[in-house]
């Protein structure tokens, strides 16, 4: 069975390409045996469909697939890339298997010949020294305005935790390590783009399947929007994947056999960071002579907006109705303060609502509000027009802008009546 975590071939190659890249002696020996593998990985690309690599910033698209670039092959390439550009070059294309000298001119020739020089004249450079199965082609055209962009990375790496969550793990053993990557480039990515996170949390699906990555990120959206720096909300993350296997109000017996399970020897500062939380858990509610530890606030919070968002049948409610059951349980917690900073991040109606406005028009949540000062007002698609049509990737309105400062939600409904699937109406 193919290790789903396992590198992608245009991983791969990415990865060969940026070494390459900042090679300082060509003819090393460690060069020689990379040379070896890259001359056979460019040869099979040469022979494939779309046998072309093109680099656009942060992205390497090897044939027709798009490669997000991690920060040290940005780094390794970066060289590389503006030497190109300074040629008019975005790209090459493979015409025939290639020998460690076809790759060598192609890393010498932008360096050595004139930045001001144009594409042509590289191309006769490379055909003089090597470089002949190479053809070098112009930067790609810049792409259309895409409102998804930002969300990509987020929705792929949020399916990767959630598959890595899921996964079986070995009882009495510790994270595994694809656990613990999936977890921590889900927090990095959730670091660039926060307001993709309430998005790809509208994806988590039935509470019963997907509860601890969904408590996972609801902690994650919070710890953000309070500052915890990226270490900790590393170990908060992992303390609610591990929380989610106590019981409700959880006595000291069932906190220690979490622990037991997932230390092995001494604690490290991940493991003290982890057992505070789950100490913590299990004091709440149980009249303790001080406030327990902030991250295990924010993982009750977050298990209870989890329980009120996504509930399951008849009696469940529609998200809006979630937000204000939520707000009315911290005022009697007098935890308001966590309560309030997190309805800033998922707004009055989350992802994924149906919302009715006064304009007799029905739309679909997409986004959150970009500022908790317009916590109800956030931006739909609409799904069906004034007339009552129902409508296939309708506009987008931001109801906080001012043109839209009139328009007024009246009413939601249940998203599941409408006949149209959330991702056709949050992705479109």
């Amino acid at each position: 069975m193919t290790d789903p975590a396992a590198p992608s071939p245009s991983h791969t190659f990415a990865a060969h390409l940026a070494a390459l890249a900042c090679v300082p002696d060509p003819d090393g020996r460690a060069v020689s045996r990379l040379l070896g593998v890259v001359v056979q990985e460019w040869s099979d690309l040469a022979a494939s469909r779309a046998p072309t690599f093109e680099l656009d910033g942060a992205t390497l698209w090897v044939g027709e697939t798009p490669v997000r670039l991690l920060p040290p092959w940005r780094v390794a390439l970066a060289g590389l890339e503006a030497a190109l550009r300074s040629h008019g070059v975005g790209g090459v294309r493979l015409n025939a298997p290639v020998d460690r000298g076809v790759v060598l001119a192609l890393l010498r020739g932008p360096r050595v010949v004139s930045p001001s020089a144009p594409r042509d004249e590289l191309q006769r450079w490379l055909a003089a020294h090597g470089g002949g199965p190479l053809t070098l082609l112009p930067p790609r055209p810049p792409p259309a305005p895409d409102s998804r962009a930002p969300l990509r990375p987020v929705l792929h790496a949020w399916a990767a935790f959630v598959a890595a969550v899921d996964a079986p793990r070995t009882a009495g053993a510790v994270p595994p390590p694809r656990l613990l990557g999936a977890l921590r480039a889900f927090v990095d990515e959730g670091i660039r783009e926060p307001r993709a996170l309430p998005v790809a949390l509208a994806f988590a699906g039935p509470r019963s399947e997907r509860r601890p990555a969904a408590v996972a990120a609801l902690a994650l959206i919070l710890g953000l929007r309070l500052g915890i720096p990226r270490g900790a909300l590393a170990d908060l993350v992992l303390a609610a994947v591990e929380a989610t296997t106590l019981p409700p109000r959880p006595g000291p017996d069932a906190v220690a056999r979490v622990l037991a399970r997932r230390t092995t020897g001494s604690l490290g500062l991940p493991d003290a960071r982890l057992a505070v939380t789950l100490w913590g858990l299990a004091s709440i509610d149980r009249a303790p002579p001080r406030a327990p530890h902030l991250h295990a606030r924010i993982l009750a919070l977050a298990d209870e907006a989890d329980a009120l968002l996504r509930a399951e049948g008849p009696g469940r409610l529609l998200p809006d109705e979630g937000i204000a059951r939520l707000q009315a349980n911290g005022g009697r917690r007098a935890d308001t303060p966590l309560v309030d900073a997190l309805v800033s991040c998922l707004g009055r109606y989350p992802v994924g609502s149906a919302i009715v406005l006064d304009t007799g028009e029905v739309g679909i949540v997409c986004r959150a509000p970009a500022s908790a000062e317009h916590v109800g007002r956030p931006v739909v698609r609409v799904v069906v027009d004034r007339t009552g049509t129902l409508l296939g990737g309708g506009p987008l309105l931001d109801l906080a802008q001012p043109a839209r400062a009139r328009t007024r939600i009246v009413a939601t409904v249940d998203p599941a009546r409408l006949g149209i699937g959330l991702a056709e109406a949050v992705l479109a």
